[in-house]
């Protein structure tokens, strides 16, 4: 039994070493691993094992799908609108299981006053002010950029669990940060490199670009945002790297004995009753200025297939997503957590070409190597 040092007295977080379960889970069904998660979500005492599944394949394959299915969603472009719409909704699917629960017959942990401020704290710091920092950034950056920027956040947590929670990584956990970081600055890198050097990634797919190599140095230039939009969109990235890092630092330390379903009901439903009001108070000052409300204040006109997706995409990124995420993040050391839940590149391939039907490029496959690479390093040294 291995004991993480700097949790509250009495509320040691366990890991098991069991190498059987490692057999029962491992060849059988995704179905079988979410069964496995709300069992564990129940007890709230996540195998090792347990947590890796959750955190490398459950988390972010159900994230990768979602955002498939919100790609080309006229909201997706509204920031504000979605964020409310996205934590209302969760938050209600949230309340909807611990009715049910209650209905059961099920006891829940009680949440003190002090442990549901800490959480509301944390939503505000991961998930009002960082999504508005994240969003802006893609703005004023574009997503590459973003991603590149945001590459650093499994290491940024591995530091935070070291200084506030002291988890110490093993050597081979490290190393396997160090891989997904990689795998996540991959695009970044693509898109600053000359695309001569691009054709040896992948020389079929650079013959077929609608701009020649020659000209390439001079597109990618002008592609590239200012000096000061850079500066003011990488201050942004790296806020709201730190701000997501800390939400969940606090999360980790104050929501120890609370099911997944409860800590998610308390962030997602504190967040979407911020966002609620600071979306009425724009409408209310744009109306009494007489004025139409700004468009981060106003819901896009959608078609009911486009709402149908927009749900189901929340149904997996924000219900599904968070709700095995939070099972695992008190199973894994915090570092170890955010590498593998940043694994979405890797799982993106397969739901590529199911949805897009289109054949994955060189850099992609090589991007989802090296990420599979360091999650395998983070997994085997963590469950050893």
């Amino acid at each position: 039994m291995i004991f993480l040092r700097g949790e509250p007295p009495g509320q040691e977080q366990v890991f098991y070493n069991n190498r059987r379960t490692l057999t029962m889970v491992l060849p059988h069904t995704p179905a079988r691993v979410l069964l496995q998660a709300s069992v564990t979500a129940a007890s709230g005492t996540p195998s090792p094992l347990i947590a890796i599944a959750l955190a490398g394949v459950g988390s972010p394959v159900s994230s990768t799908v979602g955002q498939f299915l919100w790609a080309g969603q006229p909201i997706i472009k509204h920031a504000l609108p979605l964020n409310l719409f996205k934590c209302t909704l969760a938050s209600g699917l949230f309340a909807i299981v611990l009715g049910v629960q209650l209905c059961a017959g099920r006891a829940l942990a009680t949440i003190s006053p002090a442990v549901l401020g800490w959480l509301v704290l944390s939503a505000f710091f991961g998930i009002v002010i960082g999504d508005v920092m994240w969003l802006r950034a893609i703005e004023l950056l574009g997503p590459v950029n973003c991603i590149m920027l945001g590459s650093f956040q499994p290491l940024i947590s591995a530091c935070f669990g070291w200084l506030f929670l002291g988890q110490t990584l093993p050597s081979g956990a490290l190393i396997g940060v160090l891989f997904i970081s990689v795998g996540l600055a991959l695009p970044w890198l693509k898109s600053w490199l000359p695309r001569a050097s691009l054709a040896s990634l992948d020389a079929g797919a650079a013959a077929s670009r609608d701009v020649e190599v020659a000209g390439a140095k001079a597109v990618t230039s002008k592609a590239q945002p200012s000096a000061r939009r850079w500066v003011l969109g990488a201050m942004l990235q790296l806020f709201n790297v730190l701000a997501d890092s800390v939400g969940s630092v606090i999360t980790r330390r104050h929501g120890v004995g609370l099911s997944t379903w409860q800590i998610n009901l308390v962030r997602f439903g504190s967040s979407g009753v911020l966002l609620t009001l600071f979306f009425l108070l724009t409408r209310l000052v744009a109306r009494v200025r007489t004025r139409t409300p700004p468009a981060f204040a106003r819901f896009p006109e959608q078609s009911r297939h486009a709402w149908t997706l927009t749900s189901a995409g929340v149904l997996l990124v924000t219900f599904a997503a968070p709700a095995m995420g939070n099972v695992a993040l008190f199973g894994l050391p915090l570092g170890a957590w955010q590498a593998l839940t940043a694994t979405s590149p890797l799982w993106t391939l397969p739901v590529m070409i199911w949805l897009e039907k289109r054949r994955p490029e060189a850099h992609e496959v090589a991007r989802a190597l090296i990420v599979a690479a360091g999650a395998v390093l983070v997994s085997w040294a963590v469950h050893h």
